[in-house]
């Protein structure tokens, strides 16, 4: 079965987005071990080290669902548990990252510091977002295509048979 471009940019992109966020997982706790994070740092940490979690998590079981069912294998009723679960929570995190960056933004317009540190997070974060959107638009889509491939598959072994 041919596989098309939309699958294989899906998983490229949960590869990526695995990757990318456990570096930045890796450089925000390297930081607070380093500095020695105060309780009221670790409010801006806790959630932020959450969220990249959560979003290579998700990545993790993305990777993981497309190589044991992709293209055409069905899905048993407790991946199908935990795929909703994932999509419900990764859906909160994308939600929460544009209200982060909507904010960082207004911070940053407002302010009239020279420094660009501000900016150059709000890129990275603009970066997980438009990866982190593909990934949601498609894993909305993903179970009814492994259901319909699934169906396709079937359809053709009972042909297959009775012939």
């Amino acid at each position: 079965m041919q596989v098309s471009v939309k699958w294989k940019t899906f998983r490229v992109t949960n590869y990526i987005l695995l990757l990318s966020s456990l570096f930045v997982i890796g450089i925000l706790v390297k930081a607070a071990l380093d500095q020695g994070v105060s309780y009221n740092e670790l409010n801006t940490f806790i959630p932020l080290i959450s969220g990249f979690s959560i979003m290579s998590l998700n990545s993790f079981f993305n990777v993981f669902m497309l190589h044991k069912y992709f293209p055409d294998k069905k899905m048993p009723k407790w991946t199908n548990y935990l795929y909703s679960l994932s999509t419900i929570v990764y859906t909160i995190t994308i939600a929460a990252l544009i209200f982060i960056i909507i904010i960082g933004l207004s911070e940053e317009i407002g302010s009239q510091k020279k420094e660009n540190i501000g900016v150059i997070v709000i890129c990275i974060l603009f970066f997980f977002l438009v990866q982190g959107i593909f990934v949601l638009f498609c894993q909305f889509r993903v179970r009814k295509f492994l259901e319909r491939n699934y169906q396709a598959h079937v359809k053709e072994m009972i042909e297959n048979i009775g012939m």
